[in-house]
């Protein structure tokens, strides 16, 4: 077996197991159920971060997904405080001004819709060739 299909195997696993605790976060009876309904949108968030693990070849009528799946990796870390908030404190609330830690998301995507989601084909390719070697670099 190698590397490569290692790598691949280690992230359908990660996936899988993520969405089954998440779906099980999602279920289970508790009191505190806005803590694990966060925790649970952090993991599914990080299942779909993961993802991008077996997706480095997606085909290119597919790739707006991917750029979408490459930014969800946003919303992790607020997701993340927020249910440290919930744990920490007995009577946290979600409140409109916590939707302040979706806006590093959302400027990223409207600052790609002009540059990548509303080209056509030939655009999106000339700028995935010129994106991917910035990814493999690291």
């Amino acid at each position: 077996m190698d590397k490569l299909s290692f790598l691949d195997s280690i992230a359908h696993i990660a996936v899988f197991v993520s969405l089954l605790l998440a779906l099980f976060l999602l279920t289970v009876k508790t009191e505190n159920k806005l803590a694990n309904r966060l925790f649970a949108s952090f993991i599914i968030f990080s299942a779909i971060d993961f993802s991008g693990l077996f997706a480095y070849s997606f085909p290119h009528q597919y790739a707006d997904l991917e750029f979408l799946r490459s930014t969800t990796c946003l919303l992790e870390m607020p997701l993340i405080y927020l249910y440290v908030l919930t744990v920490c404190y007995n009577d946290f609330h979600l409140k409109w001004k916590h939707l302040v830690y979706t806006l590093p998301f959302i400027v990223m995507n409207l600052v790609l819709a002009p540059r990548f989601y509303l080209k056509s084909g030939i655009e999106k390719e000339q700028f995935i060739a010129n994106f991917l070697p910035i990814i493999h670099s690291h």
